[in-house]
């Protein structure tokens, strides 16, 4: 379920990797990256044979460690925010690249119920707004179907309010 922030002006949905996470994989990154202190330095291995085994176990766990290192630190993050007032749909967020664009409503060409179809769990629902240039920009997951009519009926009211 999204993370749904509502104000007088308008609703933003944010969708992240909780702080906690990041910080698990960053510990647990890090924490690997004793293995070939341990297992490589502290022994004295000169190269040989025998040190084959011990050598690719730390290079496995380098690897391992540089990728939660990684993921923690590129952790997907989105914000979709529709401000009534300045009539304006703004799209921020990363993953692995920051982005930011800002449309305003006049942009925005269709709005419309998207069902994820998962094989393992429930069904859930986005909102998409099909923008007039093509670009395609979705809420994130609702595991409930009437939550997300109620909020795309909230979103149409919101948009097509000043085009009467």
């Amino acid at each position: 379920m999204p993370e749904i922030h509502e104000t007088p002006d308008g609703l933003t949905f944010r969708k992240w990797t909780p702080a906690w996470l990041r910080i698990t994989l960053l510990l647990a990154g890090l924490l690997t990256l004793l293995a070939p202190y341990e297992l490589l330095l502290v022994p004295g291995l000169r190269p040989s044979l025998a040190a084959i085994v011990p050598l690719l176990i730390s290079l496995v766990a380098m690897g391992l460690g540089a990728v939660c290192v990684w993921i923690a630190l590129i952790a997907p993050s989105e914000s979709l925010r529709l401000d009534a007032r300045s009539r304006r749909m703004s799209h921020a967020g990363s993953n692995g690249r920051p982005f930011q664009a800002v449309y305003p409503f006049e942009a925005i060409a269709e709005m419309a119920l998207v069902v994820q179809d998962w094989e393992t769990r429930a069904d859930t629902w986005r909102i998409e707004f099909r923008l007039a240039n093509g670009t395609r920009i979705q809420t994130p997951d609702f595991r409930d179907r009437a939550e997300a009519e109620a909020y795309l009926d909230r979103l149409r009211a919101m948009v097509r309010a000043d085009d009467a």
